[in-house]
């Protein structure tokens, strides 16, 4: 029998949660460009939260892709 989910909480109450202003926007020669962002508490905090998500998922992605190789590896080695 299998388990049901949890089902995943909302990021936010309500949309007006989320509330920055850009202050400053400047074009580089080089087609990049920079922005200065004023940002309220928890739409920094959310931002800071979701960067931190993402790196936990890739890190996690990379340790099993270099567990697989090893593995394969040695299987390649008993096989020979």
């Amino acid at each position: 029998m299998r388990k049901a989910k949890p089902k995943a909480k909302p990021y936010l109450k309500n949309s007006d949660d989320i509330q920055f202003t850009m202050t400053h926007a400047m074009d580089h020669d080089d087609g990049s460009a920079t922005y200065n962002l004023d940002l309220n508490a928890f739409t920094t905090s959310k931002l800071v939260e979701i960067g931190v998500i993402a790196l936990l998922k890739q890190h996690i992605e990379q340790e099993k892709a270099k567990k697989l190789s090893f593995w394969a590896k040695i299987k390649r080695f008993l096989h020979k």
